[in-house]
Formats: structure tokens, sequence, C-alpha cells
């Protein structure tokens, strides 16, 4: 006889013990008794009881939470994932289980949670600390879309100290992102309006500003060579007075598109007042810059614009020299026009 017992005490309270008892018979086989063994295993069967209502209150959390509980191997594979997990990807938990990593995450998630694999493996071969998991994955759901979620996921550890599995939360962060993403929308639009002329779609001044100081400083640091052009389109009020001012917008806005087109993407092109645009080059002499400039006049003036017709500008050029304000480089470089637009229009000068 082998068993469990809650026998009563002397006080009125009970115990439990594990009982065990066999027969003694004699040498003719005949019975004569029966020897047991009783131990106390009080305390043994109250950690066994809080355990079960312990894991029977998780199991209840975890399968009527709107969170996903999971927990996963040391070889990625995943060995329990709650039913809350058809809410937020639309697989049963059975099918999720056999889902491999690929098809479970986006590929910037996998190679997030990848990354955080390796750490785990290299920290539990050095016998290092292990660090939990904290960060924001996007799961493939069954109907092709995706959907962002928040991880924290814990190793666990027996009391030997073993690695046993990662126990793991994931969160639907959805609607946050959501969110996130029209802010940063906003965010952008309002830069671009910060930054952007709003005819032309170029810098605006303010921020032509802003980058030429940022340039003028990496300038000052490395002595790398920096030239500015400043353009004019030539005769712009009489655009406007014989076409009028919708067909002078016009020819701002494709005079500016022929430009920048002509640029590299490091330039800084932006539209300085009325019909004036300035270009920031760096890496560049006044040599080169003079060369482009020339080349721009061509490409301005080659081709007609539409309803306006032929239209010219006359360009202003000038290095910047070492360790010089900008107000006095700027000067240089209005002179230049000034004296391009006095020797004629529709050429360069440069400084």
């Amino acid at each position: 006889f082998h068993a469990e017992l809650e026998e009563y005490c002397k006080d009125g309270s009970t115990i439990w013990t594990d009982v065990k008892a066999t027969c003694i018979d004699n040498k003719e086989g005949n019975f004569l008794e029966i020897v047991g063994i009783t131990r106390d295993v009080t305390i043994q069967h109250q950690l066994r009881e809080e355990l079960r209502i312990s894991e029977e209150r998780y199991r209840l959390l975890a399968e009527n939470a709107r969170d996903v509980i999971w927990t996963m191997e040391l070889d990625g594979n995943i060995s329990y994932v709650s039913p809350s997990i058809q809410l937020l990807r639309g697989f049963t938990p059975e099918e999720a289980m056999q889902q491999t990593l690929q098809e479970i995450l986006t590929p910037e998630s996998q190679q997030l949670s990848q990354s955080y694999f390796l750490q785990l493996h290299a920290d539990l071969q050095a016998g290092q600390v292990t660090q939990p998991f904290r960060g924001e994955l996007e799961y493939y759901c069954r109907d092709g879309s995706t959907i962002w979620t928040e991880v924290l996921a814990l190793p666990t550890f027996d009391r030997q100290g073993q690695f046993q599995k990662l126990l793991g939360v994931s969160r639907d962060i959805s609607e946050r992102k959501s969110y996130e993403q029209q802010l940063t929308a906003v965010n952008q639009q309002l830069q671009a309006l910060a930054t952007t002329d709003a005819l032309t779609g170029i810098w605006n001044r303010r921020h032509l500003e802003t980058i030429i100081q940022q340039a003028m400083g990496h300038s000052d640091r490395y002595g790398e060579a920096l030239s500015l052009i400043i353009v004019d389109v030539d005769y712009f009020k009489h655009i406007n007075d014989h076409f009028g001012h919708p067909v002078g917008d016009q020819v701002l806005i494709a005079f500016s598109q022929r430009i920048r087109k002509q640029l590299r993407s490091s330039d800084g092109f932006g539209r300085w007042g009325g019909e004036e645009f300035l270009i920031l080059l760096d890496h560049t002499d006044a040599q080169k810059a003079r060369a482009l400039a020339g080349n721009l006049r061509q490409v301005i003036a080659g081709r007609p614009f539409s309803v306006a017709g032929t239209v010219t500008a006359s360009f202003g050029v000038a290095q910047r020299r070492e360790q010089e304000s900008f107000v006095d480089w700027l000067q240089r470089v209005d002179n230049c026009l000034y004296a391009a637009k006095k020797a004629g229009r529709n050429c360069v000068v440069g400084d």
C-alpha cells in the first residue's frame, strides 16, 4: 500500500502523511501483520497545492488576457501560446506554435529577435547574467497584414540555475503605432512648411541661411572649398507685367526645376527672395563654380519656357575666403551679380 493520507492530530488539526505499508507472512505463507512507515509530508503537500493553484491562476490569466503570453525554447521553438494569439494574428495557438520565425516576424523584426538570441546564447555560454528582451516587433497576420506589438521576454531558470525557456508577453500597440506614424507625417509636413518655399518647393531663405552657416563651420574645421552662386531671372518684372503674375509664378517654378536637375544631391539650393536664387556648393572652388554657373545659364536660356518664351538669367559667383563672414561673402557674390547685370545680363561673373 502506498498513498498520501490526511490524518487527525490531537489538537484537532490535520497533517498530510506519505504512508507505505506491506504485509508480513510466516514461513508457511500465512499472514502475520502489516508493517508500515508514515512520514510527515505536510509542507511538501502544501507547496504542491500552492503550485497547483498558482498554475491554474496563471493559466486562467493566460487564456483570458488580451495580451499574448508565450514560451520559447532555447532552439527558438515555441512551446506555448495563449489563445489570445487568434485575436492578435488570426492563427490558432496550435498553428502559431508550428510557425517558423520567418513566418511570424517581418524581416527587420526577425533581425532584432535573432540578435537577442545570439546575445542570450553568448551570455549563457559565458556564464554571464542574461538580460530580458524589450522591444517592438512587427508580426504577420493570417490575412497578410502586419501588426505592431510591444514585447517583453524574460529568461527563466530552474533551481540549479539552468536555463529553462523564455517567458514572453506580446501586447498589441498597432493603434499607438498608427498615432505615432500620423504624428511623424504631421511633423514632416510642418518641417516642410518651415524649410521650403511655398511656390517652388525648394528651400526657403531661412533654411538656406541655416545650411550655409553649418557648411561654413564645417569648412572652417576641415579647410574645404565652399562657393556660392546667386542667380537672378532677367527682366522678371517684364514677364509679370506682360503675361501676368500666374505665368510669372510658373516661370519661377520651371526655372527652379531646371536648376535643381543640374545640381548634386549635396548642393544647397533655395529661393533667396523674389526672382533671386542661391546655390551653395561644398567641396567646390571658384573655377568649378563658374563652370557650373555657365552650364546653368545655357540650360535656362537654351529652351523656351511655356507662354513666357525665352528667359535668361544673370549669375554671380564667389568662393569663400578663409574665415570670411557670411555677410562679407554674400556681398562679394552680390557685387558679381550686379556686374553681370551691368554687363548686359545673361552672363556669369565671378570674383
